[in-house]
C-alpha cells in the first residue's frame, strides 16, 4: 500500500497536465476547479493491456479498503485516473470490482476529500462505462 502514492504521482506525471496550472485556474475561477484536470494523452500505455489494468485494480482495491486515510485518498485518485486513462473495452471486466470498493468506502466516516474523489470516480464510471456497471445500478 505504500506504493499507491507513487503510482498516483506517476500517472499524474505522464497523463495529467501540471497540477500547479490547474490550481492557478482554481484561484481565478473558484475552488471547484481544483478537482478538475486536463489530460496530456487520451490513454496511458500501461492501461492498454488487460494485465496492466488488472494488476493496478487489485492493488488499488486493497489500498482503498484497508489503507490509512491518506493512502485511501491516493487510491481514490488512482481509480479515477485509471477509469479516465483506460479504454472502455479493456477496463470493462474490472468495473464491478472498482464500483464495489468505492461504494463500500464512500459510506464510511472519512474526510470530504476522499468522498469527493470517490464520487468523481463513480461519475466517470457512469459516464464512460455505464453498460458494465448495470449490476451496481441499484
Amino acid at each position: 500500500m505504500l506504493h499507491i502514492p507513487l503510482i498516483r504521482r506517476q500517472i499524474e506525471i505522464n497523463g495529467v497536465q501540471e497540477v500547479s496550472t490547474m490550481h492557478s485556474y482554481a484561484k481565478l475561477e473558484g475552488s471547484d476547479l481544483e478537482h478538475l484536470y486536463r489530460k496530456k494523452v487520451p490513454v496511458l500505455n500501461i492501461f492498454k493491456q488487460l494485465k496492466g489494468v488488472q494488476s493496478f485494480v487489485n492493488y488499488t482495491q486493497a489500498a482503498i479498503m484497508h489503507g490509512s486515510v491518506n493512502v485511501r485518498i491516493d487510491a481514490a485518485f488512482t481509480f479515477k485516473y485509471m477509469l479516465d486513462f483506460t479504454p472502455a473495452d479493456v477496463i470493462k471486466k474490472e468495473i464491478i470490482k472498482i464500483c464495489g470498493a468505492l461504494i463500500r468506502v464512500v459510506n464510511d466516516k472519512f474526510p470530504q476529500e476522499l468522498k469527493m474523489q470517490i464520487l468523481l470516480a463513480l461519475k466517470l464510471i457512469q459516464k464512460k462505462n455505464a453498460d458494465s456497471a448495470k449490476a451496481m445500478q441499484a
